[in-house]
Order: structure tokens, then C-alpha cells, then sequence
């Protein structure tokens, strides 16, 4: 095992809306990793499932709670953690995520201080306990703002992005960035915060030997069809080019969307959409520019972080 010289404080921020019994898991799962300098922050999204008395009673003394009232988002949850988090890494983990492989924190945390330009390292995570199905190796971004599903779940591509189901970060880098923006509620959140920070000239890297399991229940997700899902998507997609890209950017990214969207469809093995639903997404939405570039011009230079 790598070893570090020294040991530095981990702040792991969770996120959680109605999922009791699964952050139970993700929790056990960090304090079965005995890092010596571990503080556990859960930001709890208004769960009513008995979330608050768990952590009272099965963890009080070792989980600092941020009661957010509501369902606030991941975004603004994750940076209010960050806000109340002392330790000089992040790590990021989604409350219906478990962490299989032992020593792992300590692992990460000795290539983020060998690397001085390295941001976040993740691990491999798997959609089963048994690690035969695999969720995300490492995110690669296409030039249209898509997640390439295909070759995000193999080795061999430089990472663009790594996800906030399971990663550890450099601290001064999110901070740097400016932390998550609530624009996107949830999806895409992660993704525009990493890709900020590559343009600030970090890297990402994969750990192949640690594993992740990403426990994906209905608990905690509010229902949608697919067309919704696809419409939310394209909403924050838009707003995410026009953003890091611009205007002339976003426009370059229109001629290969419909091709790609119905790729990125058959990837996660979803019926197409119809007609009227595809000339909605790719004739309708994308006027969405009007309005929303005003907005991403000026989310440019922002900082989302609440004062320390």
C-alpha cells in the first residue's frame, strides 16, 4: 500500500433525502475504513423516513448532521458540507453508495500528495456488490456536454470528469471553483464543477483497485418517465454549454445532438423517444438559449460556497 507521511484530515460529505437504510450502509462502510483523521458530514435534505433520529441515536458523536429543512438539492447540500468541512480532501459519496475496498481512503488520499495537480482520484463503481457490472469507470465528456457512456465504463481514455457518488478531492481546488451550482438541483452538477477545475489545469485519475458499489434503488428519487428525465437533461445540458462554452460554443454543439442523444439511449438500453417527443427535446428546447444564456453568462464568475 502506498504510504503517506503524514496524515491528513478527510471531510466525507453524503447527501441524503429519504434513504435511511442505505446511508446507514454508506456510513458503515467509511467507518470500516479505520483512517485515523475521517470527519463524517451528512446533509440531511428534509428526509422523513427517520433519517434525523438514526443519526442521533446509531452515530451520534461520530456524524455531523446539516439539517437543510428541505429538499434542497445536492448542489447547495454539498456546499454547505463543504462550508462546515475542516479536512484538506473531500470526499464525495452518494448516500446510496458503499465502499468495498478496505484501506481505500488512505490509498486516494497518497496519490492526491504525490501529485500536487491532481484534483480528485476515484474508484471503479459497480451497479452490484459482486463488481461485475460496471456503473462508471472514469467520465468522459464528448464535445456536445454528453457523459460517453460506453467508454466511461472502461480504462484506456484520459478522465474528464469523476462523479460525487464516489471521489476524493483536493479541498483548494472545489473551493477555487467555486463549488457546485445550484443551477442544476441535481444532475450535471458534478460534472460542470470538475470540468471548471480541468480549465483550471488539474487532472482526474481512476484507482482500478479500488471498488464501489452504487446501491441504485428507487429510495430517495422522485419518479419520472423517461421523456421527463431526457427534458430535464437537455435543460441543464444547454445551460452547461452556454456556460463553460459560450454562445459559439453551444451552437457548434447543435448539428451532433439528435444522433448522439438516440446513441446515448441505446447505450443505457431505453426505448427511443417519439418524433413529437424528439422535436420537442431537439426543435423546442434549444430555444431554450434565449433565456438561459443571460443566466450562464453571468454564473461564469460566481462563487456558490456559503462563508466558511
Amino acid at each position: 500500500m502506498p504510504q503517506i507521511t503524514a496524515v491528513s484530515l478527510v471531510s466525507a460529505v453524503l447527501v441524503s433525502w429519504n434513504r435511511r437504510q442505505q446511508l446507514r450502509a454508506a456510513l458503515d462502510s467509511l467507518f470500516a475504513q479505520n483512517y485515523p483523521e475521517l470527519e463524517v458530514l451528512v446533509a440531511d435534505n428534509g428526509s422523513t423516513d427517520g433519517t434525523s433520529e438514526m443519526l442521533a441515536s446509531d452515530y451520534a458523536g461520530r456524524v455531523t448532521v446539516l439539517p437543510m429543512g428541505r429538499n434542497v438539492g445536492p448542489a447547495v447540500a454539498r456546499n454547505a458540507a463543504v462550508a462546515a468541512a475542516r479536512g484538506t480532501y473531500l470526499l464525495f459519496m452518494d448516500s446510496d453508495a458503499v465502499l468495498l475496498t478496505p484501506k481505500a481512503i488512505a490509498n486516494l488520499v497518497a496519490q492526491l500528495e504525490r501529485e500536487a495537480r491532481l484534483a480528485a482520484v476515484t474508484g471503479v463503481i459497480y451497479l452490484d456488490r459482486e463488481c461485475r457490472n460496471v456503473w462508471l469507470w472514469g467520465g468522459k465528456v464528448d464535445p456536445w456536454g454528453y457523459i460517453d457512456i460506453a467508454r466511461s465504463r472502461g480504462p484506456g481514455h484520459p478522465v474528464d470528469v469523476v462523479s460525487t457518488c464516489f471521489s476524493v478531492a483536493r479541498r483548494e481546488s472545489i473551493v477555487k471553483a467555486g463549488g457546485f451550482d445550484p443551477f442544476y438541483f441535481y444532475m450535471h452538477e458534478d460534472t460542470d464543477l470538475f470540468l471548471r477545475i480541468a480549465r483550471m489545469g488539474y487532472r482526474f485519475a481512476v484507482d482500478r483497485n479500488v471498488a464501489v458499489w452504487h446501491d441504485m434503488r428507487p429510495d430517495g428519487r422522485k419518479p419520472t418517465s423517461l421523456f421527463d428525465r431526457a427534458r430535464h437533461f437537455e435543460y441543464r445540458r444547454i445551460y452547461m454549454m452556454l456556460k463553460l462554452y459560450g454562445l459559439s460554443g453551444y451552437l457548434r454543439s447543435l448539428p451532433g445532438t439528435l444522433g448522439h442523444y438516440r446513441r446515448l439511449l441505446d447505450d443505457l438500453g431505453v426505448p427511443r423517444l417519439t418524433r413529437a417527443q424528439e422535436l420537442y427535446l431537439f426543435g423546442v428546447m434549444p430555444l431554450a438559449v434565449l433565456w438561459l444564456y443571460a443566466q450562464a453568462k453571468a454564473a461564469r464568475q460566481k462563487r456558490f460556497l456559503p462563508p466558511s
